[in-house]
This record gives structure tokens, sequence and C-alpha cells, in this order.
């Protein structure tokens, strides 16, 4: 399980890279579009932003399922642990 978090969490780590470059571009397409207040530079823009909205969503994913799979370890754990009372039993 500890495997399935780790490698995770280096997927959370490249699109969090991928998405800091993203996001700086789609910042220059925005102020191109702003400036040169052309058709093809709107599109640029609309482009880009799609593309880090798209990002975004696919972090919050990796972000959900490390969650996950925090909350599965540790319902895996709880499970493992025996209290003295049940050892009574």
């Amino acid at each position: 399980m500890n495997k399935k978090i780790l490698r995770a969490r280096e997927q959370l780590n490249i699109i969090i890279e991928q998405l800091a470059a993203l996001t700086e571009e789609a910042d220059e397409a925005h102020i191109d579009a702003i400036v040169s207040e052309t058709p093809l530079a709107r599109d640029r823009d609309k482009h880009a932003q799609r593309h880090v909205v798209a990002l975004q969503k696919e972090a919050d994913a990796a972000r959900a399922k490390i969650a996950k799979l925090k909350r599965l370890q540790d319902e895996l754990i709880g499970q493992a642990v025996i209290l003295p009372e049940e050892l009574d039993r």
C-alpha cells in the first residue's frame, strides 16, 4: 500500500510541475490576447486556459486518490491491531 501512495505522490508532483509550466504559458497567452486583440490570440488564450483547468482537475483527482489510499491504509492498519480486550474473547 505504501508503494502505491508513493507512486501516486510522484505522479502528483509531476502534474504540479506540468501545471506550473502550463500556467505560465497560459498567462503569456492571456497577456498576448489582451495586447494584440486578435481572434487568433484570443483562441490561443482560451485553449491554454482549458488545458490549465483540465490539468488542475487531474491534480485534484491525484490528490483524491492519495487521500483514498491513505484512508484504506489506515483501515488496514486498524484491522491489524489487536486490542487487549479482543484477546480475552
